[in-house]
């Protein structure tokens, strides 16, 4: 069984999402790793220190985090070429995200201004858009049988909204029609952490690992 709630209230904490602009430019002599790097300043264009910045692929396979400094400047190496997301947020000022494609050798600036009002609700309201729309493919292809695909969708949901409860669940009834315990496990705990209350979490999980580590192991969807 599938849902998709808790993604709507995982957004509800973010209080602007602002797409800026992006260059990219070599690095030094560093073939195997690409840098995104960059600022994050208020509405008045002054630096924020310590906000938080995730910096997740879009396809959900590989996550970072780093914290701006006292200049309001954060660098983070990777690994992959391809794109990422890019999540700048601050308790009490807002939240800004955005989209970015990066190349292994070069660096890539990403500048983050974190603002509130009207504009923080509006695209707000876009990303909450671009999420359902998400979150209706990821839903009718696991519904569909496919859960491969499901589970990119899945993912990319997760690294837009990293306290999606359920985007987790669904990803691990997901990879648990896959037999991927490991995956299903580790997804199913991630949505307990994040909302323990949820009840039809707990009965899943349960299906895909045995929560007595002494005990061996059942893997059964008939449980």
């Amino acid at each position: 069984m599938f849902c998709g709630t808790c993604w709507q209230r995982a957004l509800s904490g973010l209080g602007a999402v602002l797409a800026v602009v992006a260059l990219a430019a070599p690095i030094f002599a560093q073939g195997s790793q690409g840098v995104i790097r960059g600022n994050v300043f208020d509405v008045d264009g002054q630096p924020i220190q310590g906000a938080k910045v995730t910096i997740s692929r879009t396809d959900g396979s590989a996550r970072f985090e780093t914290t701006s400094n006292a200049k309001g400047e954060f660098m983070q190496a990777v690994t992959y070429s391809g794109g990422y997301l890019i999540l700048c947020e601050k308790e009490k000022i807002g939240s800004a995200s955005y989209q970015a494609s990066v190349k292994i050798g070069t660096w890539t600036t990403v500048n983050c201004q974190l603002i509130v009002g009207q504009l923080a609700t509006q695209q707000l309201a876009e990303m909450n858009k671009a999420l359902k729309q998400l979150q209706t493919e990821a839903l009718a292809a696991a519904n569909a049988g496919n859960h491969q695909v499901a589970i990119s969708k899945f993912n990319q949901m997760i690294a837009q909204s990293p306290k999606c409860s359920s985007c987790y669940y669904n990803l691990g009834v997901s990879q648990s029609q896959l037999k991927n315990w490991d995956a299903a496990e580790a997804a199913f705990k991630q949505a307990i952490e994040l909302r323990p209350d949820a009840c039809a979490t707990w009965t899943n999980s349960t299906r895909t690992f045995d929560p007595w580590p002494s005990r061996t192991r059942t893997r059964t969807n008939n449980s």
